[in-house]
């Protein structure tokens, strides 16, 4: 579980006992289709429809320490403290570790919430 001095904690795959440095959770809601046709008369309103896919939750979290998630990687991640989430099954999209002579070791993660099977 890696936790930062604002008491926020994260325990996520592949990440374990890092030092959070920053933490961002993004909702994505559903976006409107646009269904308007070339049959509609001059200057009518926009045929909107609500979209049938559902919107999402996603976690980028950055870290100080050298732990590497693989991307692909599922399972719970779940975000406490001054900042809050929890994705039950999640996968890991995206994943970096920087090193540079004389600075930290730093990584960043980021999972999105994918349905259950």
């Amino acid at each position: 579980m890696a936790s930062s001095s604002h008491t926020t904690t994260v325990t996520a795959p592949g990440i374990s006992s890092a030092l959070l440095t920053n933490v961002q959770v993004n909702e994505q809601g559903d976006d409107l289709l646009d269904a308007s046709h070339l049959g509609q008369s001059d200057g009518s309103a926009s045929n909107l429809v609500e979209s049938p896919f559902d919107g999402y939750t996603e976690v980028s979290i950055s870290y100080i320490g050298n732990e590497l998630p693989s991307v692909g990687a599922t399972g719970a991640v779940t975000v406490a403290g001054a900042v809050s989430a929890s994705l039950a099954n999640a996968v890991c999209t995206s994943a970096s570790v920087t090193g540079t002579a004389g600075e930290l070791i730093t990584g960043e993660a980021t999972y999105r919430e994918i349905a259950s099977a």
